[in-house]
């Protein structure tokens, strides 16, 4: 079984059997003991505990301490993050808080490095913050390695100000002791990662080249391919097209050759991104298809955001908007469960997408995207971080100048009174008065400088204030004149006691996603023939201010259609709405423009209980015996369409009792739930017909309830409207 560390540490005697002894664990005796881990499969069925009562019989604390340590590896190791967590807390239990402080922050450093990509970086800064608590300050190499990681957690986080900090200390200790080794490598990457991610690339580039030059330095075929694949990146970013392709294909062949599985994935799908950028679409295809492969293959899920992300970009540039619009669906989805640089995956997807939408004339979606890219984009890189950074490596090289100087002096005046101790007893006086006066000298221009940087701030403080003030005013402003329209967009929708007269038992749920929306309803009762009534369920293009604009229009098409022109027939009034529409959207010299909406409306006699039915892109439910009906719209909008043609009549046969349905896709596109996943029609479906024993008025509640439970802390996607009617 896994570990069976068996513990007791094996030993062979003369006749070659195996033994169990409570003797020293030596190092080869480790090494036989992992030996039978690898080739023991892990049984779920087994627990901590039977691994924990071989342990607890060693006498030595220190093997016991061993001991977990090795096996929460193992369980890491073998995808078992909360046992490997356990694993870890039962080897804290054997050291002394105030006594092991050395050895404990050891230990949680090795448990935050172990679980790095399991935990939420949030809880790693928390375990790293609690290993610095316990370790003594003595600049050795744990410490090091402490505020290296917890600067790593910060930078997933997208707190690149704390990162550089902890980063730049973590440096300190590689060069004060002269060391060079891979460790030092990823320090590198991760300091050029932070000027990359500020749009500094020239300092990027002088760190990741670096990495090359270590990884030859020391022989390290794999750091000095991470330190191409890293520079290449920044040649694409300056344009050098040429240095970018040679580099890249470098670092892949190191990494084929090494068998880096997950990294040659990565650099497959970089050289696709390369060649997509040269237009050389059928090697970017190739190198795509290999990457997603390799990627798959070795369940290496954490770059199919990428991989998707760069198949969309595939697909809109070879002229398939659609897969590239199902592309750029599934890299959302990947990106929005990452919990490695999330907030720079969305940055980057949005970003494509708006150009994917742009490059297909989509400028209104292009638009949403670029509001999205720079809400997350904000997020990463602005002024204050970047001027940060280059302060805090400003002071950092500061302060090294001045130790390497200080030293110096000391070094030099130490020899000069060694030399002169007989002789120039009175030159001592002089040199003190000397050093004060340096001294003073410097702390006068210390606080110079200090002032002057006071000032500075002081001013951009009192700017920001203004700039905030005059943001503030703005956003009330914008506010109220979106209230008040809201008020206006109120005045196109039936009240309810108008609703409530004609269709009695029914319910309304209505829920903008913002203060105004596309989605509206619409009822009338012609003048022509008083026992029927109209209504409908309509979703107009987009939401918000846009969409509020667009359903204004919408709406005065259909009551001009019933009431100027009296045509009282489903399909009908849609042909016409479609024309009238088209018309109004018509005068913008903007051929482009193709707002309009999908709508399920219905033509109901109450007195004779006969029901016409007619619908663009979205259906009508009908609830009959506990049994869902469904009768589907036509494929098309009402508005601009390449391939228009009349819309269909539907006479729909209805019973006393039965429910029916008209909504907008709103309800069903939310995310939330366990599993941050689209509801579906399906599972919508499901609920319709869970709540048929509950009257109208619960119904409505029932599905608002479940609405706000299944989002969550989701955003709301969408604006959203269901109709209930009980006949």
């Amino acid at each position: 079984m896994l570990f069976l560390l068996l513990i007791s540490v094996i030993e062979f005697n003369a006749q070659g059997q195996t033994k169990f002894t409570d003797s020293t664990l030596t190092i080869s005796q480790i090494e036989i003991i992992k030996d039978l881990n690898d080739s023991i499969p892990f049984n779920e069925n087994y627990s901590l505990n039977s691994f924990a009562e071989s342990i607890n019989k060693l006498k030595d604390i220190r093997k016991r301490i061993y001991s977990y340590r090795l096996l929460a590896k193992d369980l890491a190791k073998k995808g078992n993050k909360n046992l490997s967590a356990e694993a870890f807390k039962r080897a804290l239990s054997n050291t002394k808080p105030g006594v092991d402080s050395e050895l404990r922050a050891e230990i949680k450093l090795e448990k935050a490095k172990t679980l790095f990509h399991f935990f939420s970086k949030e809880e790693i800064i928390k375990i790293l913050n609690e290993a610095l608590k316990e370790y003594p300050k003595t600049g050795g190499k744990t410490e090091s390695s402490i505020y290296m990681y917890r600067g790593r957690a910060w930078y997933e986080t997208g707190n690149y100000k704390n990162a550089m900090a902890d980063y730049l200390r973590s440096e300190l200790y590689f060069e004060n002791n002269k060391i060079a080794d891979k460790e030092y490598g990823h320090l590198l990457h991760f300091i050029g990662s932070v000027f990359k991610r500020q749009n500094d690339h020239q300092q990027a580039l002088k760190y990741y080249l670096r990495i090359i030059d270590l990884g030859k330095l020391i022989h390290d075929r794999e750091l000095e391919a991470e330190g191409l694949y890293l520079s290449a990146d920044i040649y694409y970013q300056l344009g050098d097209s040429a240095k970018d392709i040679d580099m890249s294909l470098r670092s892949l062949e190191i990494f084929s050759e090494l068998k880096n599985y997950p990294m040659e994935g990565m650099m497959l799908g970089n050289v696709a991104h390369h060649y997509l950028s040269g237009k050389n679409y059928k090697k970017a295809k190739e190198y795509l298809d290999k990457s997603l492969e390799t990627s798959k293959l070795h369940n290496y899920d954490k770059k199919l955001s990428t991989i998707y992300l760069h198949y969309g970009k595939y697909y809109s540039k070879t002229g398939n908007y659609k897969l590239a619009l199902e592309y750029l669906e599934k890299s959302l989805i990947e990106a929005k469960n990452s919990n490695t640089n999330r907030l720079l995956l969305l940055s980057e997807l949005y970003k494509t997408q708006a150009w994917i939408h742009y490059d297909n004339n989509n400028f209104k979606s292009a638009f949403e995207s670029l509001d999205d890219f720079q809400y997350y984009n904000d997020s990463l890189v602005n002024v204050e971080n970047s001027n940060a950074i280059h302060e805090i490596e400003a002071r950092y090289q500061n302060d090294k100048k001045e130790k390497e100087i200080a030293l110096l002096n000391k070094d030099k005046s130490f020899n000069e009174l060694k030399l002169k101790s007989a002789r120039q007893n009175n030159i001592y006086l002089i040199v003190a008065l000397i050093m004060v006066f340096v001294f003073f000298l410097f702390l006068y221009n210390r606080y110079r400088l200090i002032n002057k940087q006071k000032i500075i701030i002081q001013k951009k403080a009192e700017e920001l204030e203004k700039q905030k003030s005059l943001v503030v005013g703005q956003k009330n402003e914008i506010l109220e004149s979106i209230e008040y329209a809201k008020r206006i967009q109120a005045t196109i929708l039936p009240p309810p006691r108008v609703v409530k007269k004609y269709l009695e038992d029914s319910f309304i749920l209505y829920l903008p996603k913002d203060i105004v929306a596309g989605d509206f309803y619409w009822m009338e009762s012609p003048v022509i023939d008083n026992s029927l009534v109209l209504f409908a369920a309509c979703d107009c293009t987009g939401h918000g201010v846009p969409g509020a604009l667009v359903s204004v229009v919408c709406s005065n098409a259909l009551n001009r259609t019933v009431k100027e022109f009296n045509i009282i027939q489903p399909a009908l009034i849609l042909d016409k709405v479609a024309e009238l529409i088209v018309k109004d959207f018509s005068k913008d010299e903007n051929e482009n423009v193709q707002d309009g909406m999908d709508i399920s409306l219905c033509a109901l006699n109450i007195e004779t209980g006969e029901m016409q039915w007619s619908g663009a892109n979205n259906p009508i439910w009908i609830l009959r015996d506990n049994k869902l009906i469904e009768i589907k719209g036509d494929k098309q909008p009402v508005g601009k369409y390449d391939t228009m043609h009349p819309f269909t009549n539907h006479k729909v046969p209805i019973q006393k009792g039965d429910t029916l349905y008209l909504f907008s896709d709103g309800y069903a596109d939310q995310f939330g739930g366990l599993n941050n996943k689209k509801l579906t029609k399906a599972k919508f479906k499901e609920l319709i017909l869970e709540i048929q024993n509950l009257n109208m008025l619960n119904q409505r509640n029932y599905l608002y309830e479940f609405h706000n439970k299944y989002k969550g802390r989701n955003e709301q996607v969408d604006d959203i409207l269901i109709m209930g009617v009980k006949i």
